[in-house]
């Protein structure tokens, strides 16, 4: 998957990540390049700073579940 990031205004650019589980209560920990962003309960956003790259998202939950997904972010003018 690629998306495209624009330079036309400054403001800030967030990805909105959001994870499913069985347990709406479930607390989900996010990792981008097996760096630790933070946590969100299943079915609420977290929301990352978007930059130029290649990355891998993992999402980790209960009982040892995970998911992950490689992205990459280009820069558009």
């Amino acid at each position: 998957m690629i998306l495209n990031l624009s330079l036309k205004n400054n403001e800030h650019k967030e990805l909105k990540l959001v994870g499913v589980s069985e347990s709406e209560k479930d607390v989900l920990y996010w990792f981008i390049n097996n760096k630790y962003i933070g946590k969100s309960l299943a079915h609420k956003p977290l929301y990352w700073q978007m930059r130029a790259g290649h990355f891998e998202v993992m999402i980790l939950g209960s009982k040892d579940r995970s998911a992950s997904n490689n992205f990459a972010i280009e820069l558009i003018e």
